[in-house]
């Protein structure tokens, strides 16, 4: 099974808006594009997800659950823009300061920035614990019904020399669009070391993850 968005922009676009190319440091860090693999790190609810060439589903319909992916350096990254393609309940994007491998328990991605497309909300897990940072209420999507379109979501955070600057991207049938641009400093300077995607869930929404899922990064 493979799907292909109607085009592949998402380069152009993020060069575009100053986060990669040019002179920002960014190198590419995960590039699915023919072909996605599955996660380094999943929550046990939900169980190790089903990857089928460009397409990653939930295998359990009524859970919720992060997908999580380790970047290369152990060093971490001082910069990190994450995409990815998909539907499902509450469909969204993270980026987090702490790798995980094998099956884990609870919200585990603690430490992140979350971007949640259905309420169009920016939430940081500093010590597990949720904060919403902003939401948009004029874009806010229906996140109950029992199919939707495919969906771009993207995140961008960057907690080099102090900035803490946080900025949010949704993508639908058309191109790209900004949406939050916040300062959050809720995690501190720490580095961030993996990003992921994550739905919760319901029985007729499930998580369907597509290519390309993507991701650059500044090495702290």
């Amino acid at each position: 099974m493979t799907y292909i968005p109607i085009t592949n922009d998402d380069i152009g676009y993020f060069t575009s808006m100053g986060l990669i190319g040019g002179t920002t440091g960014m190198i590419p860090l995960l590039s699915f594009r023919d072909e996605m693999t599955a996660p380094d790190a999943w929550e046990t609810t939900q169980g190790l997800p089903v990857v089928t060439d460009t397409i990653m589903v939930a295998p359990n319909a009524s859970t919720s659950g992060y997908n999580s992916y380790t970047l290369p350096a152990a060093g971490g990254y001082d910069k990190v823009l994450m995409v990815a393609y998909g539907f499902g309940r509450k469909f969204g994007v993270a980026i987090g300061e702490t790798a995980f491998t094998g099956v884990q328990t609870g919200n585990f991605f603690v430490d992140s920035f979350i971007w949640r497309s259905a309420d169009c909300a920016l939430y940081s897990t500093a010590g597990g614990v949720f904060v919403l940072i902003a939401t948009d209420a004029t874009m806010t999507m229906n996140s109950e019904v029992n199919a939707t379109p495919i969906l771009g979501v993207a995140v961008y955070a960057d907690n080099s020399s102090g900035a803490q600057v946080q900025r949010t991207f949704l993508r639908t049938t058309g191109g790209w669009c900004p949406v939050l641009t916040e300062a959050s400093a809720n995690l501190g300077t720490d580095v961030f070391k993996a990003v992921a995607v994550f739905s919760d869930s319901a029985s007729t929404n499930v998580m369907h993850c597509v290519t390309p899922l993507l991701a650059w990064g500044k090495e702290s």
